[in-house]
């Protein structure tokens, strides 16, 4: 049978409470119990030395003991008048002490008190031989001289017990221990009903949690699981939910990046299709011109599946990028002079302040090298001729700042905000012969975003579109 963490929860609480219970009774009773013992030891001492007290008054009247030997009822009555003088009623039993038969329990309780105190002293003669034995005896014994002018003429001896049998002790305690039965009895359904409460309220918000894991299972990705305790759970929570959103995030990417390259691999490929039918069925001839046409929609699909195989390589650029010592200054010079030839055949002339650049960024050179090829690459796909491009920058505190503008033709607001989306083209680079695969700006943000930097699009106040990168560095370049 399957044991519940709430049930679990709970019967660990109440075995740690009924064992913090029980001992709390137990040492309350005992410490009680030792408290009472030195009361009672302390008030019989006191008694037995004012009953000593008053026996030498009464040996300086008679002379002797003789009184006592011959009528027990006057040695009683004596000891029991010290002893009331010595035991207030109030020490031994409460005020509140219940009447039976319209007698007061206090007083009943009081007098059988004293007389189990009076029947456990003996008087004895200076050698300690008996004259007037206890009525109750035992084996151990208190002893207090009688004096009369400073000799000691006889000696008084109280039998004494363990205080669970004497009488005055068994009132008390009886009563502590009920009051103590009913505390804890008291204490542990109360400490029961914290501890539901406690172990319901942390298993409560990991119930839902282990319900919401179950749709998650059953890509229900649009749950929400609502959970407010102010600790970890409500935490832990928190981050579920966060999940779910991410989750459901990637499915919808997923499936648009799905259709996106369904969409793009269509295109090539009924191209081929219609070129090998019209082929087969004579409508055209298989010569030079046709292996050319051919021969181009292959390659723009093996192009636009390496930049797929790109794109996924950059997604976990983050965790496995080469960590070096990267010049900035040199990469954008070295690429510069590459397509020093390109940017000229397709008229656009680059102005270029690059003495900002002067940096160390720590990185991987060449996936920091493929994010200048990139733009350089749209730069001549996309700049009308004749145009220009600038290349600025400048330095912050610790970070470098590239800004590439270009002339134009520009892109509208809406389109700025998606052309790092994967497989983006505005409508300018619809030209399958010109544009690109639209998965080029995507490599550069996950690129930039592994260096722990920024790109982004803006509109140029040059008259087309601005790339700007944020880039931390580590030090000046030498």
């Amino acid at each position: 049978m399957k044991f519940k963490l709430l049930h679990k929860l709970f019967l660990a609480n109440i075995s740690i409470i009924l064992v913090l219970v029980l001992g709390l009774l137990g040492s309350s009773y005992y410490s009680s119990k030792s408290i009472f013992s030195d009361f009672i030891y302390n008030m019989e001492a006191k008694a037995l030395a004012n009953v000593a007290n008053n026996l030498s008054h009464y040996y300086e009247k008679n002379n002797s003991w003789q009184g006592f030997i011959n009528d027990k009822k006057i040695w009683h009555t004596t000891i029991i008048s010290k002893l009331i003088e010595t035991m207030p009623i109030a020490f031994v039993v409460p005020e509140t002490a219940p009447k039976i038969n319209s007698i007061d329990m206090s007083a009943k309780v009081f007098l059988s008190v004293l007389e189990d105190l009076s029947g456990r002293i003996s008087l004895l003669d200076v050698d300690k031989n008996i004259i007037i034995n206890a009525a109750v005896d035992s084996n151990s014994y208190v002893f207090k001289a009688i004096k009369y002018e400073g000799k000691e003429i006889a000696w008084l001896r109280l039998s004494v017990f363990e205080i669970e049998n004497l009488l005055a002790a068994e009132h008390y305690l009886r009563r502590q221990l009920n009051m103590i039965y009913w505390v804890g009895i008291i204490g542990l359904i109360a400490a029961s009903l914290g501890s539901f409460y406690l172990s319901r309220s942390i298993t409560a918000p990991i119930e839902k949690i282990n319900q919401g894991t179950k749709q998650l299972a059953s890509r229900k990705f649009e749950l929400h699981i609502d959970v407010k305790t102010n600790d970890e759970l409500q935490d832990l929570a928190e981050n579920f939910n966060q999940i779910a959103k991410e989750l459901s995030r990637y499915e919808i990417r997923q499936k648009q990046w799905i259709m996106d390259i369904s969409h793009e691999l269509r295109t090539p490929l009924t191209i081929l299709q219609g070129e090998f039918e019209a082929i087969s069925d004579g409508v055209s001839h298989f010569d030079r011109t046709t292996i050319t046409s051919l021969k181009e929609e292959v390659h723009h699909i093996s192009r636009l599946v390496n930049d797929l195989h790109e794109l996924s390589v950059t997604d976990t650029l983050e965790f496995d990028y080469q960590h070096e010592d990267v010049d900035i200054y040199l990469l954008l010079t070295n690429y510069l002079q590459r397509y020093q030839s390109k940017l000229s055949n397709t008229g656009i002339v680059v102005y270029a302040d690059l003495e900002a650049t002067k940096v160390i960024v720590a990185g991987d050179v060449y996936r920091l090298a493929q994010v200048i090829k990139n733009i350089l690459d749209n730069s001549v796909r996309y700049i009308k001729s004749p145009g220009c491009l600038w290349i600025e920058a400048r330095q912050t505190d610790n970070e470098l700042q590239l800004e590439f503008h270009d002339s134009g033709p520009g892109v509208s607001d809406e389109a700025i905000t998606k052309l790092f989306d994967r497989l983006y083209r505005s409508e300018l680079s619809r030209n399958r012969n010109t544009g690109g695969s639209g998965v080029g700006l995507a490599i550069c943000r996950n690129i930039i975003t592994a260096h722990k930097g920024q790109i982004f699009a803006s509109q140029s106040p040059k008259g087309g579109l601005c790339i700007n990168i944020h880039l931390p560095f580590t030090k000046q370049r030498a």
